[in-house]
Formats: C-alpha cells, structure tokens, sequence
C-alpha cells in the first residue's frame, strides 16, 4: 500500500514538474518575443502578472460559462474555433466594465464566421454591432477550401441576431474612409489582417474612434507567421503603444492585449 501512495505521489509530482516546466518554456518564449518587439514597460508587467497570478483564475471563475458558449456554437456553421479559449478574459472585461448591462456600439474589424461576433451579441444584448471584413481571407488563408463558405456561414451563424448587426463588405481602409468622423465606439476588436502594416494603420483609426473609457482589443498579439519578426502584429500593437503612451491603460495581456482609451488626442497645448 505504501509502495502504490510513493508511487501515485511521484507520478503527479513528475506531472507537475512537466507542466512547470512547459509553462515556464512558453512564459520565457514570449518574453523574449516581447523584448525584441520593443514591448512597453506595462505590457511586460501585465503579462506578467496576467500569465504567473490571474490567468488560472480567470479561466475557473468563467469555465462553466465558457462551456455554455461551446455548446451553443455547436449548434452554428464554425469550421474553426479560434476565439472561444479567449472567452473567460472577455468575461472579466465585461464584467470590469458592465457591458452586458450597457448600450453598447461595438466594432470588429475581421469576423471571419462570426464566431467572436454571436459571443459579443449574445453577452451584451444591448449591444449594436458593425462587422467589417472583405470575406476573402488574409494571407494565411490563401487557397483554404473554406474561403467560399465563410461569408455564408457568417450569415447564417448571425441570423438570429441581425438586427443588431451592420454587414461591411470591404477592406478596414475602405471602411474607415467612409465611417462618419463622429462614430464612436465602446468596443473595437481588431483582428483583421495580420500583415504589420494593416495592424498599425488599423489601430490608429480605430482608436480615433474610441470613446474615453471604451475599450480595444487586439487578436493575435503573439502570432508569428511572417519571417521577419517586425512583420508580425505585436511589433505594429507595440509601436502603436508607444506612439498613443500616456492616452491608454493596459488591461490585459495574454494571447490577446486589451486596452482602455483614457485620454484625447490631437489635444493642442497653447502656448504661453
């Protein structure tokens, strides 16, 4: 009997020595990304204290919520799930900020099927959506069999909350051009291309767009597809950062990064 407790206990301690091991690998990876993508100083520290202090929190105050969402996208048109594990963090700005109980305009540049899309309208019933996305896919998806079905699917996974919904077919540039200059928003989602480029011209218009106090947040902080690291959209998230210091808080950081506007731009200081 002795002999099968030791043993018990060594596996679960080998187990959790595997765990540590590959968590603390992956922490030690990011970092190292960050640093060479010239993250600011309250990125890091919110990693930081999001990855080694609050994310198994977060994740078991929402899990029974996050599997309500699964089960309910079950019943929709998803060839890939690549939202719902960002789930129980957008719970916990939403209930940092009330938004399910808000009259909320929200705006997402990139919705692919819909999927982050119907979580928004379903969390926040109060809430007026603007999807905008060309449906054609970003590089990563050239030649993907799904390409003819995405909009279609998008369309029929968002039926039952289309009055709600604004449909824009096009590029985020075309959108921003023709977006009236007094649309705000309390809500910016920005996961459309993921080209550096497209992130940082995407991140300055749309914060023009966001109301003091409202909230952005950006997909794929710490996706690499591009060879050159300053390709990819935590180098454009960073130098956008450090261009708008001093006009945002950092709320979250995880394989996403959340901020809350808090002050203007093109503010002019008179001269004295």
């Amino acid at each position: 009997m002795k002999e099968i407790i030791l043993a018990s206990l060594g596996a679960k301690l080998r187990n959790f020595e595997k765990g540590f091991c590959m968590s603390l690998k992956v922490f030690l990876k990011n970092i190292y990304f960050l640093l060479r993508c010239y993250a600011p100083c309250p990125v890091l520290i919110k990693f930081f204290y999001n990855y080694v202090i609050a994310r198994k929190k977060v994740k078991s105050v929402y899990s029974s919520k996050l599997e309500e969402y699964k089960n309910q996208f079950k019943l929709g048109v998803f060839t890939n799930d690549w939202f719902s594990g960002n789930i129980p963090h957008w719970l916990a700005i939403f209930d940092r900020y009330d938004f399910q109980n808000k009259k909320i305009e929200a705006l997402e540049i990139g919705s692919w099927e819909g999927m982050s899309s119907l979580f928004m309208l379903t969390e926040m019933p109060l809430a007026n959506l603007t999807c905008v996305d060309t449906w054609a896919g970003s590089d990563e998806h050239q030649g993907a069999d799904v390409l003819n079905a995405i909009e279609v699917n998008f369309e029929k996974n968002l039926s039952t909350v289309s009055d709600r919904l604004k449909k824009y077919k096009g590029t985020s540039y075309s959108y921003f051009d023709v977006c009236a200059h007094d649309q705000m928003f309390d809500l910016i989602f920005i996961d459309g291309s993921h080209y550096s480029d497209d992130v940082l011209v995407d991140a300055v218009k749309a914060f023009q767009h966001l109301k003091i106090n409202g909230v952005m947040i950006f997909d794929d902080y710490f996706w690499r597809i591009y060879r050159r690291d300053f390709d990819n959209p935590c180098a454009a998230i960073n130098n956008f950062l450090r261009l708008k210091s001093g006009l945002y808080r950092v709320i979250s950081v995880y394989g996403q990064i959340a901020i809350e506007k808090i002050g203007n731009e093109r503010q002019v200081e008179k001269l004295s």
